[in-house]
């Protein structure tokens, strides 16, 4: 800043710093309100929410867990029907965690398997006819 030497230029300096002071507190003021918006409960979980249904990530994470879940449940039925023997449905247990783990944890492969079995029986129905 410059040096001041008149009343002049003082009373200058206090206006122009009165006026800054005054601009600065206006924008200090709406970035608390839009601080404030932001922060409110509703506004946090709507764009929580906004975030985990724009996240294909999330979404693909979603559906490979789910499929494993079911194809290791619909394996388990499969396996132990309705058996009232503890033996088979605790190898039933066993098979449905190993399925479900092996489906969410790498369900590119099994998709790419599946895909491939599916082509050898769909071609062998078509040679057989």
């Amino acid at each position: 800043m410059k040096k001041i030497s008149s009343t002049y230029e003082l009373n200058e300096a206090i206006n122009s710093l009165s006026l800054q002071q005054s601009n600065q507190g206006k924008l200090l003021k709406d970035q608390f309100l839009t601080t404030i918006r932001y922060f409110k409960p509703a506004n946090l979980i709507k764009e929580t929410f906004d975030e985990v249904v724009n996240s294909p990530e999330l979404v693909k994470n979603i559906v490979s867990t789910s499929l494993g879940i079911t194809t290791g449940f619909i394996t388990k039925k499969v396996i132990i029907r309705n058996s009232g023997n503890i033996l088979l449905k605790l190898i039933g247990n066993i098979i449905q965690i190993g399925v479900t783990t092996a489906i969410a944890t790498h369900p590119d492969e099994v998709k790419a398997a599946g895909g491939k079995i599916i082509n050898l029986l769909f071609n062998r129905n078509h040679k057989n006819q």
